[in-house]
């Protein structure tokens, strides 16, 4: 059996086991992201809110073709300044003025103590979900062997993402509805996701705890990017 990734020892003379994955973008997805969606919604990143963090999910397609986008991407951010305060927290949903087609948002607000990183964006079609359990469970099946067979006495499973599709939410939601097909997992003490979608445009790595699932509501991690 290969060998992990990496092993450390903690504070405590823990030895703990590392094992890494990056799940890969979906099909077409790195050109439409650094299309008309990043002028669009990608400078919302940009803003914070201290003690809350937001979430925006949006269509892959809500943005058409022939459109100013300069305009549009006003409009986004005109909307989210105006509205930000008033997100209730948990999930809704919200149609934003100044897009055509009742362009619409899914927004989740989590108030968390302390937190003060940037707001996240998320793209979603139609097919992403299958490609988006299929990835983790390609991911699951050829490194859950090798973390578990390590000698340690504890396993971390770090997923990593290049790209604003899917939120450490939904990686969490697809691992508690695949368990039961991997049994290994129950020999995992954690699993993050690693954002680093945000490193080329000089910002951080945030570092969100997705399993056990008790563990989601903690306070993120970041890293500043080299």
């Amino acid at each position: 059996m290969p060998a992990v990734d990496a092993i450390a020892i903690d504070s405590r003379e823990t030895r703990v086991a590392l094992e890494h994955t990056i799940l890969q973008p979906f099909p077409e997805q790195k050109h439409k992201l650094h299309g008309a969606l990043a002028k669009v919604f990608e400078p919302i990143k940009e803003e914070t809110i201290p003690g809350r963090h937001i979430l925006l999910e949006v269509a892959e397609d809500s943005i058409g073709t022939g459109q100013d986008w300069k305009k549009a991407g006003a409009a986004v951010r005109q909307w989210f300044n105006e509205a930000k305060a008033s997100f209730v927290e948990g999930w809704s949903e919200h149609t934003i003025p100044g897009l055509p087609c009742g362009t619409r948002a899914y927004v989740l607000c989590q108030n968390i103590k302390g937190y003060s990183g940037p707001t996240g964006v998320t793209y979603v079609h139609a097919d992403m979900e299958k490609h988006f359990i299929q990835a983790v469970r390609e991911s699951l099946a050829s490194k859950l062997s090798k973390l578990v067979d390590a000698e340690a006495d504890k396993r971390i499973l770090l997923f990593q993402k290049e790209w604003p599709v899917y939120s450490h939410y939904r990686l969490g939601r697809v691992l508690e509805s695949i368990e039961s097909d991997f049994p290994l997992l129950a020999k995992v003490d954690e699993i993050w996701l690693a954002d680093t979608s945000l490193c080329c445009r000089g910002g951080r790595v945030t570092f969100f705890e997705v399993w056990p699932r008790t563990l989601v509501s903690r306070l993120p991690l970041w890293a500043e990017c080299p």
